[in-house]
């Protein structure tokens, strides 16, 4: 995980956990990674629950609040990152953990466990080149997430395209 925060009096500050994710506190990178959320539940008739694959810094979570009735759940396997969501980038994700039940756990792991039904599942930006990541692209992963879709459920999963080439995409 790395993150860069800019404080409130102008100090960036790096965070990592030695792993590889990124964030930013820069406005444009903010107002994108929100739109993460924004799109797919838009994209649902009447979005009741969300589901989000990775929490990240939380910005994406954040793009949910315009839906202030929608239960928020995330999975995130890394501590680092809940962690950070929830102490550095809470200004820009709008203290959102606090209405959100995060799992800390293998997102695999957690679809294939849970017998919960969501409305919307939103697979964040996994990079594919990192060991493991790929299987969050992969065919099994997206049946996993199928399966627990409400009828009429809506999955997205975001892509860094510019990390594949034209036969694996």
């Amino acid at each position: 995980m790395t993150h860069v925060v800019e404080q409130q009096d102008g100090q960036r500050l790096l965070l990592t956990d030695m792993l590889r994710m990124d964030a930013s506190t820069y406005p444009t990178a903010v107002f994108v990674e929100s739109n993460q959320a924004r799109l797919p539940l838009l994209l649902h008739e009447q979005p009741h629950s969300v589901l989000f694959l990775g929490l990240g810094p939380g910005i994406s979570v954040a793009g949910s609040l315009p839906f202030p009735d929608l239960q928020r759940n995330a999975v995130e396997l890394s501590q680092g990152a809940i962690i950070a969501a929830e102490r550095w980038f809470s200004p820009l994700n709008h203290d959102v953990l606090h209405q959100t039940r995060v799992e800390r756990d293998d997102v695999r792991h957690f679809l294939s466990a849970t017998q919960e039904k969501y409305d919307v599942i939103i697979g964040d930006v996994f990079h594919p080149d990192l060991a493991g990541y790929s299987s969050l692209l992969s065919v099994q992963q997206f049946q996993r997430a199928s399966n627990r879709l409400s009828a009429n459920g809506l999955f997205v999963q975001w892509l860094a395209l510019n990390q594949f080439d034209h036969e694996s995409l």
